[in-house]
């Protein structure tokens, strides 16, 4: 055992952050599956990565930028459920509640959750893009 504490990966895939979403954020690999895609995401919006946001969203309904809340704090994600999605798919939805905390100043002013169904297409080079999303509520 190192010294080194073990990063839990936040997609709550419950394995480490560089054997699970970290590869996809450094384009060392792309998501085989929608569900893939939308943890990545996840942890991409927790970790601020607007890179890989504009990346993985569809050319076609991609924001020219991107307001990340720096006082936004996404700290779970639970998948509901999938539809389509796979490595021999073209489309794909994923049903998720995101879990977060609106802080300032390291309190804690409001908790919630985003329930959303995220529909994804495959891109030009067959990886998985967010196309849009129907947030519940």
């Amino acid at each position: 055992m190192t010294d080194k504490q073990v990063k839990l990966c936040p997609c709550g895939s419950g394995l480490n952050y560089a054997d699970c979403c970290q590869p996809y954020h450094l384009y060392q690999t792309w998501p085989a599956t929608a569900e893939q895609l939308m943890r990545s995401r996840f942890v991409a919006f927790a970790l601020g990565l607007e890179s890989y946001l504009q990346t993985t969203w569809a050319k076609s309904t991609r924001l020219g930028s991107l307001d990340l809340e720096d006082n936004l704090v996404w700290n779970r994600l639970e998948i509901i459920a999938t539809e389509q999605g796979m490595p021999f798919d073209d489309t794909g939805k994923v049903h998720f509640k995101a879990h977060y905390q609106l802080k300032e100043g390291g309190k804690v002013l409001e908790s919630g959750v985003m329930e959303e169904v995220s529909q994804f297409i495959r891109d030009e080079n067959q990886h998985w893009v967010y196309l849009t999303g129907d947030v519940k509520s």
